[in-house]
């Protein structure tokens, strides 16, 4: 009988009814760093965009626009590798690799592409990428810092399912979970609630489940 008993316990206690472990949230100061950053990178394409505009109204013409946001650019752009240590120190609970990938894609076409080839820089197609990093950027950082806040605006929980291609889920904020545990009366939040992926897509075929 003692043998049977311990031997359904350690099968209970195996993967039978193993109760699955919460991954720990983020401890104060981490905590805190996370959220300067993220003010600091969400500023940084502030003046990004503000120097796209102001630019354009100066020139009058959207041509060679590059030129001046070319250093902020490549400032805050290069900027997001930090977000690979943030993975690899563990200050964050996502994939290393997944990270780098994503980063470094952004980052070998700002300097190794962009900033390696002049003649690229004067095209309009770069405009079109640095004007959607820009949007995206805004929208994605800010969006962070109000879930490690745990005060996620409407507006800027609106804007991220219309506007964001994609929100990488734990690489900045690890509280985005809970916001979106939170938001169980929403279906479009509901959808993805049982996701265990570090990364997800938000395409235009949703554009219509956005938040009412």
């Amino acid at each position: 009988m003692a043998a049977s008993g311990s031997g359904s316990s350690r099968a209970d206690n195996g993967y039978g009814s193993q109760q699955p472990r919460r991954r720990k949230g983020p401890g104060a100061l981490a905590t805190a760093y996370l959220v300067i950053y993220n003010v600091v990178m969400t500023a940084g394409w502030l003046v990004i965009a503000v120097g796209l505009v102001r630019a354009y109204l100066a020139k009058g013409s959207y041509h060679s626009l590059y030129y001046s946001i070319e250093k902020p650019l490549k400032f805050f752009q290069t900027g997001a590798l930090l977000e690979i240590l943030h993975c690899a120190f563990g200050i964050v609970p996502s994939s290393v690799v997944l990270t780098a990938f994503q980063v470094m894609s952004r980052v070998f076409l700002t300097w190794a592409v962009t900033h390696s080839v002049k003649e690229v820089q004067t095209e309009d197609s770069v405009l079109l990428f640095v004007v959607a990093w820009t949007i995206t950027e805004i929208i994605r950082y800010s969006f962070y810092t109000f879930s490690l806040l745990n005060h996620l605006p409407y507006l800027i929980k609106w804007a991220s399912c219309i506007f964001i291609c994609y929100i990488r889920d734990e690489r900045c904020s690890p509280t985005l979970k809970n916001t979106r545990s939170r938001s169980n009366s929403n279906s479009f939040f509901r959808t993805f609630q049982t996701s265990k992926c570090c990364s997800f897509s938000i395409h235009s075929t949703f554009i219509k489940n956005i938040p009412r």
